[in-house]
């Protein structure tokens, strides 16, 4: 899944992708992958963050552009607001069908 998280100014100033870990030993779940691609500057690894929870909390692999400005709270909203957005989504049944 992708997903862009910014303001009106439609900015793409960096790009990030979460992998989740398989399970680890003891059947307990490992940190899930996590790398910038795009942009990004030190101390601020906002989208590589977001993109490791997110595919953490999904179970999926996660793309992420997160460009919103450096606000603890303005960004917990909008991680909170991508959770729920992607568990509907994943949830949701697919409108394609695979007969022919």
């Amino acid at each position: 899944a992708y997903l862009w998280i910014g303001s009106g100014d439609h900015r793409l100033d960096s790009l990030a992708v979460g992998v989740p870990a398989s399970a680890g030993a003891r059947g307990r779940a490992a940190t899930p992958s996590a790398t910038t691609l795009l942009g990004g500057h030190e101390g601020d690894a906002g989208s590589q963050r977001l993109a490791q929870r997110l595919s953490s909390k999904v179970g999926r692999p996660i793309f992420v552009s997160l460009n919103l400005r450096d606000d603890a709270q303005l960004r917990l909203f909008a991680e909170r607001e991508a959770v729920a957005a992607l568990t509907a989504r994943v949830a949701a049944p697919s409108t394609t069908s695979a007969s022919g």
